[in-house]
């Protein structure tokens, strides 16, 4: 296998795929974006793939350089070798990817927001956006436009153009084109939290990391309780000697996990299912109403909604007719649903301030200071105010159960390992002293 990748088909492959990559850029960048260019996408995804393969070329003859030994050793330690690391390649390369694609949508954002400030047509801001580039981004933004200029509204443009804006930047646009008031609304909802963006993929990255070594770990010990503990264990039965306590643990907990593993499914199931969660929302695809994520972002989506509140108030809006628009733009499924039984309890005569901490929308705390701040006459100021101390209070509190529970559970894991390396070792030392 190593003898099919040699050091000039490596870099013919590279220079190749470089070469094409350079021409495609070379071809298009003094063109108009097309969307429907086959033979584009076609020499792009050719490029990209001979620069794959010739990273792969590099693993395998480094991987059969050191491992002279047996070919059926190679192979298999070469094919996991290539996986993994050709996994966790791809997954930096997603992640990056994602995020400065997103950051180039927000850009696209302001782009609008700029435009429409200033009267100019959507659609041309779109298409200078476009035309500016010649990659992806580029070719839907280009789309936007054609559907821009073709009367359809920005929300639904944004949909069929398949663009990926954040959530706030996705809730302005709706918000700001439903009441026709786009440019403040994007620079008041659509605020970047950075240090948020930081936080929560700082904790996401953690819990990848925890989830990624806990999956190994157990696959290991699974290894070790069904194979060679009970070796062990026999072993000593041969030589009538008594296993030590911490030995004997390990044994009974091997037979337990024989006997009921069925019983150990669901928390594998919960392992996988957390694995691929932080996995997905590491590279950026992970579906904006996801059921466990959507609890965990709740505070954050308060902080939307006290925004977009406060937007409302500086244009003299009823807070009802806010809340039921928001029940039918909010990108959530779930915030629509708690939204829609607001907007049906305040119809009924209910605060709205009581009302959306009834639902779980904000805290008992910010509605009563927003509570006082309506009866004193600076309700805009309080809700601005209100949600980015809300954001500021989940940053902290992220940060603190990071700071805390991360290097708890690193801990454990040492003490997991440390266990099982001194209960299989100290037999064989025991072993030693009973055979001299």
């Amino acid at each position: 296998m190593a003898d099919a990748f040699g050091p000039l088909s490596v870099v013919g492959s590279l220079i190749l795929g470089i070469a094409l990559l350079w021409a495609v850029r070379l071809a298009y960048s003094a063109r108009p974006v097309n969307s429907d260019d086959a033979l584009r996408l076609v020499l792009t995804i050719a490029g990209w793939t001979l620069i794959h393969l010739a990273v792969v070329s590099v693993i395998s003859q480094t991987f059969f350089f050191l491992s002279p030994g047996s070919r059926g050793v190679d192979v298999l330690g070469f094919m996991i070798a290539v996986l993994m690391t050709a996994t966790m390649g791809w997954l930096v390369f997603a992640m990056a990817v994602g995020r400065y694609r997103l950051l180039e949508w927000r850009s696209l954002m302001w782009s609008l927001s700029a435009g429409a400030e200033r009267g100019i047509p959507l659609d041309q801001v779109a298409r200078a956006f476009a035309q500016e580039r010649s990659d992806e981004i580029g070719i839907r933004a280009s789309r936007l436009a054609d559907f821009l200029a073709a009367g359809m509204p920005l929300p639904e443009a944004l949909r069929h153009a398949k663009t990926a804006l954040p959530l706030d930047g996705l809730l302005a646009a709706r918000f700001g084109t439903e009441v026709g008031n786009l440019s403040p609304a994007i620079a008041r909802i659509a605020k970047r939290q950075t240090e948020l963006d930081q936080v929560v993929r700082s904790v996401f990255e953690k819990m990848f990391y925890f989830f990624l070594v806990g999956g190994c770990m157990m696959l290991m010990i699974t290894f070790m309780m069904l194979k060679i503990v009970p070796v062990f264990a026999k072993m000593f039965e041969e030589f009538g000697l008594d296993l030590p306590a911490s030995t004997m643990l390990v044994v009974r907990m091997s037979d337990f996990a024989v006997a009921y593993v069925v019983f150990l499914l669901p928390f594998l199931m919960v392992l996988g299912l957390s694995f691929g969660v932080c996995l997905l929302y590491y590279v950026g695809w992970l579906p904006r109403d996801f059921p466990l994520v959507n609890r965990f972002t709740q505070r954050y989506d308060g902080a939307l909604i006290m925004r977009t509140l406060s937007l409302a108030t500086d244009d003299g809006r009823p807070f009802a007719d806010v809340i039921a628009t928001l029940a039918r733009l909010y990108p959530r499924r779930s915030v629509r649903a708690m939204l829609d039984r607001a907007a049906r309890l305040i119809s009924g005569g209910q605060h709205w301030a009581e009302t959306l901490c009834a639902v779980g929308a904000i805290r008992a705390a910010d509605a009563a200071v927003l509570e006082a701040a309506e009866r004193a006459g600076n309700l805009a100021w309080a809700l601005d105010e209100m949600a980015d101390s809300s954001i500021r209070r989940w940053v902290y509190r992220l940060r603190l159960l990071t700071n805390v529970l991360f290097p708890l559970l690193i801990v454990l894991i040492g003490a997991v390992v440390g266990f099982l390396v001194v209960s299989l070792f100290v037999p064989l030392v025991a072993l030693i002293q009973g055979l001299t």
